[in-house]
């Protein structure tokens, strides 16, 4: 089992060490994620590895995993959402550096030191997140329901309000 991660670093500094963070991180610290979640009780592991690159551009590659549990937004049940990304980030501290950031890089924009892990390891879970959480066709509830509801019965009980212009076309 992998420990909880800190909640303040020096990312240039573990960079420069070549440091690994591994930990998990719990969803209540986590502003933003928290008002999408069903069950805040969940922690999500992380694998960040500090290095510098062969430009001398500091660098974090990390992993993320975990299950969150959402709202389905068609039957308003909860879902499970796995959770597993993988991304690199490049340790900026302006815009002057993003713009110059290698391709491949997102930026990392870190304005103070030290800077929030937990900040950075939500901003992530959010990209990974559906726009629309919605279970996948077959576990929906309510696709399940309105599947059963024969459709063309619906369309035969309705009158056809063109049934009109067929009899005025053969006058």
């Amino acid at each position: 089992m992998l420990g909880r991660l800190p909640e303040l670093i020096d990312p240039f500094h573990l960079a420069s060490r070549g440091e690994q963070l591994s930990g998990a991180v719990d969803v209540k610290r986590m502003e933003r994620l928290r008002p999408l979640l069903i069950n805040e009780s969940a922690a999500v592991q992380a694998v960040l590895d500090f290095s510098v690159d062969d430009m001398a551009q500091p660098i974090v590659h990390g992993t993320l995993a975990g299950e969150l549990t959402l709202l389905c937004q068609r039957c308003l049940e909860a879902m499970q959402w796995p959770i597993e990304t993988r991304f690199t980030l490049g340790l900026v501290q302006n815009q002057y550096q993003m713009d110059r950031l290698p391709e491949g890089y997102e930026p990392w924009l870190v304005t103070e030191v030290p800077t929030s892990l937990t900040g950075i390891i939500e901003e992530e879970i959010l990209l990974s997140l559906p726009i629309v959480a919605t279970h996948d066709d077959d576990s929906c509830k309510l696709l399940k329901t309105a599947v059963a509801a024969p459709a063309e019965e619906a369309v035969a009980q309705r009158p056809n309000p063109f049934a009109v212009l067929k009899d005025l076309k053969k006058s």
